[in-house]
């Protein structure tokens, strides 16, 4: 039998390879807020739309099904590689049949969708464990870690605030790096995430062990230099069962692990609050570790835009229990139409693209989560670094259904299937580089919001106005009204855009 560190090289040496291959592959990507390509993690994993690194995006998924799952990964990422071989072959001779595209990509988002519906299953058993998991503040935590661990490279004092985060074995190498990087002058600074979703749940033991992949840009500074990378980082968390997971404000901030106040640790590393001994891991999420799959200089990631549309046509998948969930919200919310949440999901809809065709999306930014902002600016960078526009006009949103209605121990979160039609092309300058300025393109997406538990409707602030102080809607970067400091984007006030995804990988 291979030993554990055996079969670490082993995964190692096949992810290059394949990696190596993945460099050969024509990227695509579609423009738009939500996307409608394949995005690696945007898409079936639920980080999130914006764009889309098409084949590449489909090769980073078929690896890890390849790599986790192989009785699932491997076939399909052997018929990848005999298909992107046929498709190459074809297109020297400008034959490829579109079908044949369709009916692949097809058949590889049914596969990503199966998978997230198994993790999804997989998350209800730490749910059962821990009535106060929720996914959404989960990969809230997950991406405050991965960036703070990057910004802490040569930065002083900043990585022994993470330590109560930290598996120890992990911490003293980490240490030993930024030690190093200090030493190099090296830095590392703009990092935003592109995508964060749950790769895999695994219970032990004692423990639960959640594993997360991360899509990010990021400027790394050494003697001067700066170098942009765009790069894919696996995480790993473990966390002792039967604990209680922290509510949406505790577990944003770095506090004490066990009572949630500001981390003040005495010699002996108790806390002088609860009077606990800080152990990773005991009461909240620990880092076991983290790795970084692969890298590029984003200079090397260009964008060609295409324009699939796979999903367009399925029927809309309804949750079997949306009757009796609906039924449940009326219960909760007497005074509350549903109808006001399709109101609100198409408002949003709108203003997100007027912000994204004016490039500046500081307009969404009181709209839509924090991670989900996030995922936003990282695909305004790409296109800011490409040189590239995208503009979007005449929208018109058709219709809104709703299609599942879920709840966790503190937000209420809403599905609904946005359809609608757009002129949506892209320009470098002033040259037409995808897409038409006189077709609209028609198209439909899955928009998931978010809503705090407890909400009571009816401030009757207009849709323009700080729904706590009245002002004129002006959000900070961290999503606080710039007037009274109200969370806009936490779902407290209203309903939140929270995920986007697409038709062909929606899994219910």
């Amino acid at each position: 039998m291979k030993s554990s560190s055996t079969r670490r090289t082993v995964k190692r040496v096949f992810v290059a390879l394949v990696l190596l291959f993945a460099l050969l592959v024509a990227c695509e990507a579609l423009a738009r807020v939500g996307g409608g390509d394949m995005f690696g993690g945007g898409g079936s994993g639920g980080g999130g739309g914006g764009g889309g690194d098409g084949d590449l995006g489909t090769l980073f998924y078929l690896i890890w099904l390849a790599i986790e799952h192989p009785a699932i990964g491997v076939p399909l990422l052997l018929i990848f590689g005999g298909y992107w071989l046929f498709r190459r072959h074809l297109e020297t001779k400008n034959q490829l049949p579109a079908s044949a595209e369709a009916n692949f990509r097809r058949n590889v988002h049914g596969a990503l969708a199966r998978t997230r519906l198994r993790i999804k299953t997989q998350l209800a058993a730490v749910t059962q464990d821990d009535p106060n998991f929720s996914e959404i503040l989960f990969l809230d935590f997950a991406q405050m870690i991965q960036v703070r661990l990057l910004e802490a490279q040569g930065a002083e004092g900043h990585i022994e605030a993470l330590r109560p985060f930290l598996d120890e074995g992990f911490f003293r190498g980490l240490e030993a790096t930024h030690k190093k990087s200090k030493q190099a002058g090296r830095k590392i600074d703009s990092v935003i995430i592109g995508a964060i979703h749950v790769g895999g749940v695994m219970s032990l033991a004692s423990a639960w062990s959640l594993s997360c992949t991360v899509e990010l840009n990021y400027s790394s500074h050494e003697r001067g230099k700066q170098q942009d990378w765009y790069a894919r980082w696996q995480l790993n968390f473990e966390r002792a069962k039967g604990v209680l997971s922290k509510g949406p404000d505790a577990i944003r901030t770095l506090g004490c692990p066990s009572c949630g106040s500001p981390l003040k640790l005495d010699v002996k590393g108790v806390c002088a609050y609860c009077d606990q001994a800080v152990r990773p891991g005991l009461f909240h999420w620990k880092l076991r570790s983290a790795e970084e799959m692969s890298r590029e200089w984003r200079i090397d990631r260009p964008l060609s835009l295409s324009g699939h549309e796979l999903g367009s046509n399925f029927p809309t998948l309804y949750d079997p229990e949306l009757d009796v969930a609906a039924r449940d919200f009326a219960m909760r919310y007497p005074g509350e139409s549903l109808g006001r949440l399709k109101e609100r999901a198409q408002e949003v809809f709108l203003r997100l693209q007027a912000a994204w065709t004016s490039g500046d999306w500081e307009q969404a930014r009181a709209f839509e989560s924090d991670r989900l902002y996030q995922v936003h600016l990282f695909w305004m960078d790409r296109y800011r670094s490409q040189g590239m526009r995208n503009v979007i006009e005449q929208v018109e949103v058709q219709d809104a259904s709703l299609a599942k209605l879920d709840q966790d121990a503190f937000y209420e979160m809403a599905t609904l299937r946005i359809r609608a039609s757009m002129i949506d092309y892209t320009l470098r300058g002033d040259e037409l580089v995808a897409g038409s300025k006189s077709q609209a393109r028609v198209f439909s997406e899955y928009w998931t919001f978010m809503r705090r538990k407890g909400f009571e409707p009816g401030s009757g602030k207009a849709a323009g106005q700080c729904p706590s102080c009245g002002a004129p809607i002006k959000a900070t970067m961290n999503g606080r009204c710039a007037h009274c400091d109200a969370h806009l984007s936490s779902g407290q006030f209203d309903w939140t855009l929270a995920k986007i995804e697409q038709d062909e990988a929606y899994a219910g």
